[in-house]
């Protein structure tokens, strides 16, 4: 059986993301899905001028082996991640937000109108590659909210443990 593939800005044959998956020896995977996010780099601040410093939009690649954080018009490679490290998802009942927690790093929280295609590009694609499907989690924004919290609460506990230096990001 095979997923549909939503290609949304015609990434597959695109030169400049080619020579950015030819960096991680990743010449055959092949585009699941592209599009715009909006990346959220850390806890939210009352003040809006501060949140808004805190946001950032992305582009999104999911592959049939990983996902990769692009930015810039160049689709500079900001992280790849493998999808078996993967561990789940958390989406919000009634907002397009979301979150990619994975094994033994940080969450990455996201903003997309197309939350269910990523969500269902990861599932398929990682129940093909790592034969399980990682489970989605479903909260409500307040749920999602406090989790958020508590991951930068967790964050800033290790910062004051081992000093800002010795954080991995």
């Amino acid at each position: 059986m095979e997923a549909e593939v939503y290609d949304n800005l015609n990434l597959q044959d695109n030169c400049l993301v080619r020579s950015c998956l030819s960096k991680f020896g990743a010449e055959k995977e092949y585009v699941k899905f592209s599009g715009y996010v909006v990346k959220f780099y850390g806890p939210f601040s009352v003040n809006k001028f501060l949140q808004w410093l805190r946001m950032g939009t992305r582009v999104l690649l999911i592959t049939n082996a990983a996902l990769y954080n692009l930015k810039g018009d160049n689709f500079d490679c900001h992280r790849r991640l493998p999808l078996s490290k993967i561990s789940s998802i958390i989406r919000c009942y009634l907002r397009q937000q979301f979150i990619i927690k994975v094994k033994r790093e940080k969450a990455r929280s996201y903003l997309s109108e197309e939350v269910s295609v990523i969500c269902d590009s990861i599932r398929f694609a990682q129940a093909v590659k790592c034969h399980a499907a990682c489970p989605i989690t479903y909260k409500k924004k307040k749920e999602l909210n406090n989790f958020v919290l508590r991951m930068a609460k967790h964050t800033l506990n290790r910062i004051n443990a081992k000093g800002f230096d010795n954080i991995s990001p």
